[in-house]
């Protein structure tokens, strides 16, 4: 499976992107998709475009287990995942550094969103 997108189109979307999210130079991006789905090119070039860091978790991490761990562990300020994904992380976690979570690709549970309100944006 693949896509075909204009360079122009992705660096639109990343400035887009990059405004919404409020990355900039000293940001890190955790890039919770595999490197191989396309979804994790969309955050790759927000991170090239802010100048700001890519992360990524170790290749013996699992991150559909450990994306707490690993967000912490990188000192995150910023990840793009699912909702299900992101249900996994404990909202009693200390994440210091996280400032924004974007979800998307599935629909949210409802408990969700209230269990990190003013944590995160």
């Amino acid at each position: 499976k693949g896509c075909v997108v204009a360079r122009a189109a992705m660096a639109s979307y990343g400035r887009a992107a990059q405004g919404v999210h409020k990355v900039c130079p000293s940001s890190r991006l955790f890039i919770a998709s595999a490197l191989t789905f396309d979804p994790s090119a969309g955050d790759l070039v927000v991170a090239a475009i802010a100048g700001a860091a890519a992360c990524v978790a170790a290749r013996r991490e699992d991150v559909r287990d450990r994306l707490g761990t690993c967000l912490a562990r990188l000192d995150a300020t910023h990840v793009v995942t699912t909702p299900a994904l992101w249900a996994s992380v404990d909202p009693g976690m200390r994440l210091p550094k996280l400032q924004t979570v974007a979800l998307g690709g599935e629909a949210m549970g409802a408990a969700l969103a209230p269990a990190w309100h003013g944590r995160v944006r």
